[in-house]
């Protein structure tokens, strides 16, 4: 039989939904993305970027699917009865997409486009495998309940450094990081002739050699002390 929940004095079902902490949103995010020629860099402690952020990466993106960090596992087997035993290993994809809106200018098309062209250009049927290909991509979530105008407990009275995008910045929230970033494919753009116009968009390919999670060890201000010193 299973055993009875017993809640506080006072507390019915309905009063610990309405307690409960806010649920976390899933268009509550930043997606930055540091380009390779402007040498992109992350603070110190484990922040955010620091430099060679376009910010409409983060405002025409349509979301990310990150990848997902599994423990690999083989089988043992002994008088008919078979298990499963962890591995040494991280089984994960180390590669993502990420869907963009059309800008009327191609701005921000032709950085991308320019970012894969690093790697391979179809006009000269040249490619490349070059350091000078790498940048940063970070995605970063809240950590807290939050409301419109603070995070938290709000320790300032003004507008602005209440804003959640300043909030977003903050160290404290979640940030997954993948270095060693480079573009292998930028969709191109599809046109039609319809009686109505819809927005235009076009998904990007990344690959990365390098990730940190939050959550794991030394989250967010990992340091990849594996890595050859520059």
């Amino acid at each position: 039989m299973a055993e009875n929940i017993v809640l506080p004095v006072g507390w019915t079902p309905a009063s610990v939904l309405v307690n409960a902490t806010g649920d976390a949103q899933d268009n509550i995010y930043d997606i930055l993305v540091g380009f390779p020629w402007d040498n992109p860099s992350i603070g110190q402690g484990g922040s955010v970027l620091t430099n060679g952020i376009d910010p409409a990466c983060s405002y025409r993106a349509n979301g990310i699917n990150i990848p997902e960090p599994k423990t690999k596992t083989y089988t043992v087997s002994w008088h008919g009865i078979t298990v499963l035993k962890v591995a040494a290993g991280v089984q994960m994809e180390r590669k993502f997409e990420i869907t963009y809106r059309l800008d009327a200018n191609y701005a921000l098309y032709q950085k991308m486009t320019a970012w894969k062209k690093l790697t391979s250009d179809v006009n000269t049927s040249g490619v490349a495998n070059t350091a000078s290909a790498l940048g940063v991509v970070q995605v970063i979530a809240p950590g807290a309940e939050y409301n419109s105008m603070s995070w938290s407990t709000p320790n300032t009275t003004s507008d602005e450094g209440n804003m959640l995008s300043s909030a977003l910045a903050s160290t404290t929230n979640l940030v997954w990081t993948f270095e060693d970033v480079q573009c292998i494919n930028v969709g191109t753009p599809q046109f039609k002739n319809s009686e109505q116009g819809n927005k235009m968009e076009y998904k990007c390919e990344y690959i990365f050699g390098d990730a940190a999670y939050p959550f794991y060890s030394s989250a967010n201000g990992v340091s990849h002390s594996h890595k050859q010193s520059s």
